[in-house]
């Protein structure tokens, strides 16, 4: 098990004799791609040695993922490294150790604590798929084919992502124009490459170490416009990872993107990988100006693509995932790519036991799940991580803060319970208490504040719903009831502030727009006065307070009356 970079990189020269040797090897396996997606936390790679010498003869990059279950706590999931950005994944051998390794790999994944075993987008051949999964008996493992979601285009294709679709590309161009392509897409081809390369209007230009930078800028503008109004998460997960991957593979040379452009204006961009070793072009992404029909910017990146492939003797212009109609246009043949799932028919007992390689992620949940104050999912968290490694001292620290949070829960629980049953006494006492254990604990210094409001003490109960708005901005109710009590100090312009604060936070809060308008007319500022009781009227026509109150506008009162008919959330 190799789960260091620093125990990798040496590993360089030996990888990739293992990928040249490998014909089942693809880009997404090689050691630029990979070396570089692997500085990300969470990953492991099964190695296995040759018994005859010291010299690797295979490598299974996988991704260890942690997840929660709030019925049994966190576990573990073992997915393929690179899952849901490269476009295959799946493992390197030579060839002649294959039945060996397979069987090693098999019995060592089985050998970790996991619930799920993800193997999504793995390419491999039928006979190694059929050796690895061999290997997990049907008594203690399910298999089920890993299903797609359902991608249906603008024009009404109904795509299978489990079609994989490449072009056998021919020595010479002319033989692929005549032998692929049929007789309109022969002439398209002819004739947009001759208007973009002739006309002086239009040129296509290829990403180079001064350029890389703002075609990549380019390329991020274009996916956003096309993408973002339909998957704002889809379009931001793209360009973060392509941020991170794309320059890198630049800098590796394996980077191909040409830029097609009207002037100053980019049309569209192709990314692509170029795999010397395996004679393929690799397609990965296409971003283009959706208001551009002609010349159509994916018909031409796709043929000056090939072109170029051509005449640099590649072999293979791999299309990826999706039975897109367009890629028949090319001459494309299929090829199947089906994900699989294991899950083990022990996984609560299997997934629950923390593989050590996941405690940095737990833990960071964690703290996550404490500043939430969902304590219960925190506690049984930092007892797996203790379960797994009993010396973490940063999980023995968050479960001393958890369990002394809780007690402060269980204090505040009771308090809040005397509060309702009028037991005023009680409840200021441990909401006191509660305080003295931990000062910012909101639920404590509101309800403080409301008891005091409650009892008339202006002045205290300011003090703690002050408080509460501090520790949380969000609070409407919070700075309603403050609101309150800057007018019980008739502090009035103060109190207006705080009513506009609340319904800034929650829009039809009802309560809070009646409350303005008492103070509104407290203030004499009558036509606002009637506004906001309209507003609140608007939102819930039979609420007896505010037509009250609208109705009284003709009538004066004193300012000592302003209580009258307004509301004061309490519990």
């Amino acid at each position: 098990m190799v789960d260091k970079f620093e125990a990798l990189e040496p590993l360089r020269e030996n990888w990739n004799r293992i990928y040249d040797s490998d014909p089942e090897a693809h880009f997404f396996l090689s050691w630029p791609w990979m070396s570089n997606w692997l500085r990300r936390p969470g990953w492991m790679i099964l190695a296995a040695r040759s018994p005859e010498s010291n010299e690797y003869v295979a490598f299974f990059p996988l991704q260890l993922v942690t997840g929660l279950d709030e019925q049994t706590g966190f576990y573990s999931s073992i997915r393929m490294a690179g899952s849901y950005f490269a476009t295959y994944t799946g493992f390197i051998c030579v060839p002649e150790f294959e039945e060996q390794v397979i069987s090693s790999f098999a019995d060592r994944l089985q050998a970790l604590n996991w619930r799920a075993l993800h193997f999504d987008d793995i390419s491999i051949s039928a006979k190694r798929r059929q050796m690895l999964l061999g290997r997990f008996s049907d008594n203690e493992f399910v298999k089920e084919k890993i299903k797609r979601r359902r991608h249906t285009t603008r024009t009404g294709e109904n795509i299978n992502h489990d079609i994989y679709m490449y072009v056998d590309l021919p020595a010479d161009w002319d033989e692929f124009l005549d032998g692929n392509l049929g007789p309109k897409t022969r002439r398209d081809v002819r004739h947009f490459l001759r208007q973009v390369e002739n006309s002086g209007e239009y040129r296509i230009t290829l990403a180079d170490f001064e350029t890389i930078q703002s075609d990549l800028e380019v390329f991020f503008q274009l996916w956003l416009t096309q993408w973002e109004a339909k998957s704002r998460v889809y379009a931001q997960g793209i360009i973060a990872n392509c941020r991170y991957m794309l320059l890198e593979c630049h800098k590796a040379g394996v980077l191909f993107a040409p830029v097609l452009w009207k002037g100053d204006t980019p049309l569209g961009v192709h990314i692509a990988f170029i795999d010397r070793s395996k004679g393929s072009l690799v397609c990965f992404l296409v971003s283009r100006n959706l208001a551009i029909r002609k010349p159509p910017p994916g018909l031409v990146l796709h043929a000056y693509s090939i072109r170029w492939a051509i005449q640099n003797s590649l072999r293979t212009y791999d299309l990826g995932t999706g039975d897109f109609s367009y890629k028949y246009s090319f001459g494309s043949k299929e090829r199947l790519v089906e994900g699989v799932r294991i899950d083990s028919t022990n996984s609560l007992t299997r997934g629950n036991r923390l593989d050590r390689r996941s405690l940095p992620s737990v833990i960071s949940s964690v703290r996550k799940l404490r500043q939430e104050g969902k304590l219960h999912l925190a506690e049984r968290g930092c007892r797996q991580v203790l379960e797994t490694e009993p010396s973490n001292l940063e999980a023995r620290r968050l479960l001393n803060e958890v369990l002394a949070a809780t007690r402060i829960e269980e204090q505040f629980a009771s308090a809040l319970q005397r509060h309702r049953s009028k037991q005023f006494l009680d409840a200021q006492r441990i909401y006191l208490e509660v305080l003295a254990a931990n000062p910012r604990h909101y639920g404590a210094n509101y309800l403080l504040g409301v008891l005091c409001l409650q009892a008339g003490q202006y002045r205290a109960a300011d003090t703690y719903l002050a408080r509460a708005t501090e520790i949380n901005p969000k609070a409407a109710a919070a700075y309603n009831n403050r609101g309150h009590a800057l007018r019980g100090l008739k502090r009035y312009d103060e109190a207006l502030a705080c009513y506009e604060k609340a319904i800034g936070v929650k829009p039809d809060f009802v309560q809070a727009m009646n409350n303005r308008g008492v103070t509104l007319r407290a203030l004499g500022r009558i036509d606002e006065a009637l506004a906001s009781f309209d507003e609140a009227l608007t939102l819930k026509p039979d609420f007896a307070k505010a037509l009250s109150n609208r109705n009284q506008l003709c009538v004066p009162l004193p300012r000592d009356r302003l209580s009258i008919a307004d509301d004061v959330d309490t519990l």
